[in-house]
């Protein structure tokens, strides 16, 4: 079912948040860029999936609600078609190490053998390649909240807004794609960094 839905334009991640955290500004400024970006995409009659990753993966302690996450969002008319959760990403990270050039393989492997963790890195490329459909999804591992089944989680090209305290790692993960058969799909990567 989820492979013959005709594939969105543009997947846009905004809003990200830690499961440990309250709703509040960070995701607020986003969901402002994100207008823009929708305004944008509109007038370039361009398709797109909205899409919010929460990072259960590294919180020790879980505070969010999510029908509370899902209020504020449609509140502020950013209500997103999905929810990804980065716990359900780690499953990938031995298919992603078998991808990488043997020397970023090597430091990856003594890293998560070190800290006895997937670092956020590799996490992302994971999200990247999924969102691009480059790594299989499973219904499971998201939350459809879209009530037009047929819009893709899957998208040709895909954007996300973050904050800038992210910009390091986040060019970590595309170096990390950059190693891989997927190398080619880089341009399809955009970051909105505020």
């Amino acid at each position: 079912m989820w492979e013959k839905r005709i594939k969105t334009d543009y997947n846009i991640e905004y809003a990200h948040i830690y499961s440990d955290e309250k709703f509040g500004p960070p995701q607020e400024l986003s969901i402002q860029i994100l207008h823009s970006v929708i305004n944008e995409l509109k007038q370039k009659k361009k398709s797109y999936v909205l899409t919010v990753l929460i990072d259960d993966y590294n919180p020790q302690k879980q505070i969010l609600g999510i029908q509370e996450l899902i209020a504020n969002l449609k509140r502020l008319k950013a209500k997103p078609d999905f929810i990804g959760f980065e716990s359900k990403l780690v499953q990938y990270s031995n298919f992603l190490l078998k991808e990488m050039s043997p020397r970023l393989q090597k430091n990856y492997i003594k890293y998560i053998e070190k800290n006895k963790k997937i670092p956020c890195s590799m996490l992302i490329a994971i999200w990247y390649l999924k969102r691009l459909g480059l790594i299989k999804i499973q219904p499971e591992e998201l939350k459809h909240l879209s009530k037009d089944s047929k819009k893709s989680f899957v998208a040709k090209k895909i954007i996300t807004i973050l904050p800038k305290r992210y910009q390091k790692v986040e060019k970590k993960g595309l170096e990390i794609i950059a190693s891989t058969k997927f190398k080619n799909r880089l341009c399809d990567i955009e970051n909105i960094f505020f």
